[in-house]
């Protein structure tokens, strides 16, 4: 079996993400909140001070443990400078991450990066699988230092937590996910809130751009005209070989007079 090649992601993620899933009685599958959390600039941190690197790390896995067994979360695997962790509650994960982050930039300040996504995954004694470790992991890579990034379907679980609140970032293609994600950042007074333009760029995430093609007008006016017209736009749009996100296209607005000003609104 071949695997798709995996980059811009630590080569212990790499091995977490890779890994085939071994023939167990005790496998089990469930709906989890996939956290991925990781140091940011650790290397950095290592080649300027061993010694405060093993501190930082160590403290870094300390404040895990403390915080994610307060939200019934569970540690799955530490990797290097980063950890992977599994919840129940999509809204625990977010109130945990929170939590993190605000104990985090105390002191002794480590810069941490933390992504949440909510899917299927397979649980057995040697680990987590499934598309939604992965997609995770992709969120985690996009973070500033200081800032929690959600996908879609946290956002969606805990969109109504009164003590919860988020920003969307936009919708991004990530790297060997097959669908578009959108990504949201976690708004709170002691966490970073990366505008669009700051997503790291280790990601290689770019935000999806949407194209309108116009219906063309038939001025000889008739049947054959018209639909020459229309097969014209159609032709366009399929040579394009892109997804088109349109709700003004040329086969709906035939009689609808839409103005040029709208639709960068109504195409999003």
């Amino acid at each position: 079996m071949q695997h798709k090649r995996i980059g811009f992601l630590p080569s212990a993620v790499k091995t977490i993400l890779l890994r085939p899933m071994p023939i167990t009685q005790a496998r089990r599958r469930k709906l989890a909140a996939i956290m991925f959390a990781d140091i940011a600039g650790y290397t950095a941190i290592m080649q300027r001070d061993e010694s405060e690197a093993k501190k930082v790390r160590d403290s870094f896995r300390a404040l895990l443990h403390d915080v994610v067994r307060q939200h019934a979360g569970e540690i799955v695997q530490f990797y290097g400078d980063g950890a992977l962790i599994i919840f129940d509650s999509a809204k625990e994960a977010v109130l945990a991450a929170i939590d993190i982050q605000s104990t985090a930039v105390r002191e002794p300040g480590i810069p941490l990066r933390i992504g949440i996504h909510l899917g299927d995954v397979v649980v057995d004694e040697s680990g987590v699988f499934g598309d939604g470790v992965n997609v995770a992991a992709r969120i985690e890579s996009m973070a500033l230092a200081g800032a929690v990034l959600l996908s879609e379907r946290v956002q969606l679980e805990i969109a109504n937590h009164p003590g919860i609140a988020t920003v969307r970032l936009g919708e991004y293609n990530l790297k060997n996910i097959e669908r578009p994600v959108n990504v949201f950042a976690v708004q709170d007074d002691r966490l970073t809130v990366p505008a669009p333009g700051q997503i790291h760029a280790d990601s290689k995430a770019a935000a999806r751009k949407n194209i309108a093609v116009m219906p063309f007008t038939a001025l000889g006016g008739g049947e054959e005209s018209t639909y020459f017209a229309d097969g014209l736009s159609q032709e366009i749009i399929n040579g394009l070989k892109v997804p088109i996100y349109l709700r003004c296209v040329s086969g709906s607005v035939k009689n609808l007079l839409c103005h040029l000003t709208r639709i960068p609104k109504t195409s999003g």
